[in-house]
């Protein structure tokens, strides 16, 4: 089944994936059996930057009206949106270094085309884990602040995000709106993970005032970095999974 997201949840998903750099597999509309790789560069008021397209390593050959296919994984989702190129531009990825990029027309809308389903690890009853928590925000000269600190308790892990227990009202205010970084260690482990971490939701528990807040993983400025650390996620709840199954079968 195919879900399609709103212009408003549209764009921030893309805005989101934009500042990650996340990768592109793209297709022209007229063409879709030449697979094509980009990367997204910046979404900016006049339309989204993407790096030239390559195909086997060399730039590909695309006149401004083309409409391409653009298909991204962001979190749990594989998302696609069809845009026509407007024009080519120059982007700054330093003060001194430029890169040809194209200006595609801002899709209004996103489709989901696939939701990949992690299994979720409870924590709760077992050794406590410990969350640190640090909101970041950018001054005028885009310097990274951090804005607060705040702890809370993890409830739940797979390998696309965790599950806190919040307390803290303030915490919500300090989240909304900034970057949100996260370190925690898992359990038999000495060594932290740091993350950068994207808010997806919070539901309110019936114990009173607390809530579990949804946690994404974001994606690393290091794709190769990204990957092994994940890999460590997903093997730590494979393990998981595995011993819960075990002991089910013993019973």
């Amino acid at each position: 089944m195919t879900i399609t997201q709103p212009i408003e949840a549209g764009r921030s998903r893309l805005a989101e994936a934009a500042s990650s750099n996340l990768r592109v597999d793209c297709a022209r509309q007229q063409a879709p059996e030449e697979r094509l790789t980009s990367r997204m560069l910046q979404l900016r008021s006049d339309g989204l930057l993407l790096a030239v397209p390559t195909h086997d390593g060399r730039p590909a050959e695309i006149a401004p009206g083309e409409a391409l296919i653009c298909i991204f994984r962001l979190g749990p989702e594989l998302l696609r949106f069809v845009s026509p190129v407007e024009s080519f531009v120059s982007y700054r990825v330093k003060p001194e270094v430029h890169v040809p990029a194209l200006r595609l027309t801002a899709p209004g809308t996103l489709e989901v085309i696939q939701r990949r389903q992690y299994y979720r690890v409870s924590l709760v009853g077992r050794a406590p884990v410990d969350v640190t928590v640090w909101p970041v925000e950018f001054d005028r000269q885009n310097r990274p602040q951090v804005a607060g600190e705040f702890h809370a308790p993890m409830a739940d892990i797979s390998a696309g995000g965790i599950g806190l227990l919040v307390t803290d009202e303030a915490f919500f205010e300090a989240i909304i709106g900034r970057q949100v970084w996260v370190r925690f260690r898992l359990p038999d482990e000495t060594e932290s993970l740091i993350f950068r971490m994207v808010y997806r939701h919070r539901r309110p528990l019936e114990e009173g005032r607390r809530y579990l807040v949804g946690l994404e993983y974001g994606a690393f400025i290091d794709p190769s970095a990204h990957a092994v650390v994940i890999d460590r996620l997903t093997h730590f709840v494979a393990q998981q999974q595995r011993e819960s199954l075990n002991r089910r079968k013993d019973r």
